[in-house]
C-alpha cells in the first residue's frame, strides 16, 4: 500500500476568446476585464494491491480557485466570461479486479462538491453549485478475453443531475448509458485481424451529450443519439525485433 499527499499552486491567463466582451445595446463589443486565475490545492490518498488480484486507489482533493474564468453568457454557441472564486472538493475511488481467467472488472466513482464562494458580477450565484458538472459519477466495466481470441466488453456509466446556469434555476436530470462490444482476434503469422461490432446506448436512454452553460436563449440542451450499432475492423502487423 502506498500513501501520498501533495500541495500545488497554478496560474493561468485568460485566452483572447475569454477576454472577448459581447456587444450591448447601442455599444460595440471589445475586451472584458477578465483577470488571470490562481489555484491553491492539495490532494491525499492511498493505492495498492490486495492478494495480487485487486488494485485499488482512493483520493481526496480540495482546491480554492481565485478569479476562475467562468461562463456568464452563451450566444449562438459563443461563450463570454467573467471571474469568480470557487471551492472545489472531491473524492475519487477506483477498483480493478482480476476475476475468473480472462475477466477483468473495473469500478470508478467520483464525488465532487463545487461551489461559487465569490461572484462579483452575479452575486446571487454565491453559494451555488457550479453548473455542468455532476456531483456523482459512476463507471462500471466488465472486459472478457478468451485465449482462443474471442472478446466482449460491457460498460455502464451513471452521471448525476447538473445545473445549466450559474443561478441553479435549470436542472438537467441524471442519466445512465451503457455500451457493449464483441469481436474476435484472428492471427495469421505476424498479422492480427480483429472484426468487432457493438451497440451504443444499449438501453436507449434519453440524455444530453452536451449542456450549453448560461445559454442566453435557454437553449441549454444538445441531445445524444438513441440506441445505435457500430462496427470496427482492425488490422495489426507485429514486426520482428
Amino acid at each position: 500500500m502506498n500513501l501520498y499527499a501533495n500541495y500545488a499552486t497554478a496560474f493561468e491567463t485568460p485566452t483572447f476568446t475569454e477576454l472577448a466582451n459581447p456587444a450591448q445595446a447601442g455599444t460595440l463589443g471589445g475586451f472584458a476585464n477578465v483577470a488571470a486565475q490562481r489555484t491553491r490545492g492539495y490532494e491525499s490518498g492511498l493505492k495498492g494491491i490486495v492478494l495480487k488480484r485487486l488494485r485499488y486507489a482512493f483520493a481526496y482533493y480540495a482546491m480554492r480557485v481565485e478569479d476562475e474564468v467562468t461562463t456568464v453568457a452563451n450566444v449562438d454557441g459563443r461563450a463570454f466570461f467573467n471571474n469568480a472564486d470557487t471551492d472545489r472538493n472531491g473524492v475519487e475511488l477506483g477498483l480493478v479486479g482480476d476475476l475468473p481467467p480472462g475477466l477483468v472488472a473495473t469500478l470508478a466513482y467520483t464525488y465532487t462538491d463545487l461551489e461559487f464562494v465569490r461572484f462579483p458580477s452575479t452575486v446571487a450565484a454565491e453559494g451555488n453549485i457550479l453548473p455542468g458538472v455532476p456531483q456523482h459519477f459512476t463507471y462500471v466495466e466488465l472486459d472478457y478475453r478468451h485465449a482462443a481470441g474471442f472478446f466482449v466488453k460491457w460498460d455502464w456509466a451513471f452521471a448525476g443531475g447538473v445545473y445549466a446556469d450559474n443561478l441553479n434555476l435549470t436542472r438537467v436530470d441524471s442519466y445512465d448509458v451503457s455500451t457493449v462490444v464483441a469481436g474476435y482476434d484472428y492471427k495469421f503469422g505476424q498479422f492480427t485481424v480483429s472484426p468487432s461490432f457493438g451497440v451504443n446506448n444499449l438501453f436507449n436512454d434519453k440524455y444530453n451529450t452536451h449542456i450549453r452553460i448560461e445559454d442566453t436563449f435557454a437553449r441549454y440542451f444538445e441531445p445524444a443519439p438513441g440506441r445505435n450499432i457500430f462496427g470496427i475492423f482492425r488490422v495489426r502487423y507485429d514486426f520482428d525485433v
